[in-house]
């Protein structure tokens, strides 16, 4: 399926994108753009997990992206 058929169905679609690869996420606004979809935001979170011995430790921190076709 591609994007212009589901916003065919629900113009309103808003698509969620989860990478952990940075490479993934710097091309995406470019790819979402070829398929109508401008609107794009892409974010990164820090994430830790706290130990048993009370250590924080460092998880890979995730890009999360949002995006929706604009009217």
């Amino acid at each position: 399926m591609t994007t212009s058929y589901l916003t065919g169905i629900n113009p309103d679609m808003e698509f969620v994108i989860y990478t952990l690869d940075f490479k993934v996420a710097a091309s995406m606004r470019d790819i979402l753009r070829r398929y109508g979809i401008t609107d794009v935001n892409i974010i990164q979170i820090a994430v830790s997990r706290l130990t048993s011995r009370n250590v924080f430790e460092n998880q890979p921190a995730p890009w999360i992206i949002t995006a929706s076709a604009e009217d």
